[in-house]
């Protein structure tokens, strides 16, 4: 072949480093950056999909947008439960509103038949006195007098047992209340505190799912080795390995193109200066690099 491989994207990183920092040179770089990752793996690439196997993708999320991830997961849940917590207690301080409305109407009925039976008591009392000639009887008189009295003792016995009981009603009401108050003022809190665990969740599976790909992959690229070696060694490597060869050569062409065109609109003082911190002898076979120097050379 008349190229070397395989080049590294690490080596196509320092040469985006290079001094020329016009937009056109950072844009030849990424090109060859691609087309260099594209050459060196079109063999092995080959190679795998003859062997039938796919890599395992990791999870490739950086720690800032897990950041991110966690910050829009902790808002969510912590907003999902405020509104949870507000309808809850809504429902807890309605319900209780309920059971003291009908508290309240209990009592009025209750005061109600007291009263009636107080006062059916006091006439029936009158109708007999009456019928005996004791209308106005200091007896008479005194019985209704304790009617009124026990019907004044039963009523304010029952109103006693209500408004203890209205009183427990509205310190429950109170506590939901405060105790909802209290939790909606601790929102920036929870949301902290559910961020550090979303976080430290996102990255364990991140973390974890990389382990995996990593080991699986580990273990495919030495099957595909030796796979690889197998069709080499055979005498007879066939269309799979040539083609893949002569696909790689097709991707070195193109970025010899890309060198070319790109030197071909530089002036020879930007030419003698670019070229020599290119790299390229570290890409190209010494043949090739002998060629392209040789052209680039004709341009000073």
């Amino acid at each position: 072949m008349k190229f070397k491989i395989p080049i590294t994207a690490e080596r196509f990183e320092a040469l985006g480093q290079s001094d020329a920092a016009s937009e056109e040179k950072k844009k030849l770089d990424e090109e060859l950056k691609e087309l260099g990752k594209l050459a060196s793996n079109a063999v092995s690439e080959a190679v795998r999909k003859e062997y039938g196997a796919e890599y395992m993708k990791g999870d490739e999320r950086t720690d800032e947008e897990l950041e991110k991830q966690a910050e829009e997961n902790a808002r969510k849940k912590v907003e999902n439960e405020n509104r949870e917590l507000e309808k809850t207690t809504a429902e807890k301080i309605g319900d209780l509103s309920d059971k003291a409305e009908s508290k309240k109407n209990a009592l009025s009925e209750s005061e109600r038949e007291i009263s009636a039976r107080y006062d059916e008591a006091k006439k029936q009392a009158s109708n007999e006195a009456l019928k005996r000639g004791l209308g106005r009887s200091s007896i008479i008189l005194n019985l209704i007098k304790e009617y009124d009295a026990g019907k004044l003792r039963d009523i304010g016995e029952r109103k006693s047992v209500a408004a203890k009981e209205l009183e427990e009603i509205d310190g429950e009401i109170e506590r939901l209340g405060k105790e909802l108050k209290s939790s909606l003022e601790k929102t920036d809190m929870k949301t902290a505190f559910e961020l550090n665990e979303q976080l430290t969740e996102l990255k364990k599976a991140r973390d974890e799912a990389n382990e995996k790909a990593f080991v699986y992959n580990n273990t495919l690229a030495g099957k595909l080795a030796d796979f690889r070696r197998k069709i080499e060694n055979s005498g007879d490597p066939g269309m799979i390995v040539e083609n893949a060869r002569a696909q790689s050569d097709a991707y070195y062409d193109e970025m010899l193109k890309k060198i070319v065109a790109y030197y071909s609109k530089l002036d020879s003082e930007s030419v003698a200066k670019d070229f020599e911190t290119g790299g390229y002898d570290s890409i190209f076979s010494p043949e090739t690099y002998k060629k392209l120097k040789t052209y680039v050379s004709s341009r000073k």
